[in-house]
């Protein structure tokens, strides 16, 4: 979000000048107001244990104008049958300012 955020501002070329517009300054706000959400993150050091009777791999993928990003998640069920998820890994981007179009792709 943040990220997306930041070119929305230099492809507005607002990066250096002040005051912001409404609607970017509003935008800021609530990222900030967003950011103290942080330390109720939980990460967990072990994921995967011993006694797992079944264990799968999800992945997901998705895309916008303005970002796309991907993460895979593990799944695991133990000797109980209780299923668990966890979050083994993400990544996202903001997408190019210069865009290729679908005819750039062709050889």
């Amino acid at each position: 979000m943040a990220k997306v955020f930041m070119q929305k501002l230099w492809l507005l070329g607002l990066c250096q000048e002040l005051p912001h517009p409404k609607k970017e300054k509003s935008e800021f706000e609530n990222f900030i107001r967003n950011l103290q959400n942080i330390e109720h993150l939980n990460i967990p050091c072990c994921i995967i244990q011993k006694n797992n009777t079944l264990v799968e791999i999800h992945g997901f993928s998705d895309s916008s104008e303005q970002a796309y990003g991907a993460c895979v998640y593990v799944r695991y069920k133990d000797c109980f049958g209780n299923f668990s998820v966890h979050l083994l890994c993400s990544k996202s981007r903001v997408s190019p300012v210069n865009v290729l179009h679908f005819h750039a792709w062709l050889f």
